[in-house]
């Protein structure tokens, strides 16, 4: 093993992880977004 391919594939699931994190935070958004519409829609 080399060291360049160890260093690649460690960026490689670091970008994985940095991805999921952003699709986790973008459905938690857009939890809260719905959350927000539906209590605005009980209250009128």
């Amino acid at each position: 093993m080399s060291p360049s391919i160890g260093i690649s594939s460690h960026a490689v699931i670091l970008c994985q992880s940095m991805l999921a994190l952003k699709i986790t935070d973008l459905i938690v958004i857009i939890d809260l977004i719905k959350i927000i519409e539906l209590s605005i829609v009980l209250n009128k």
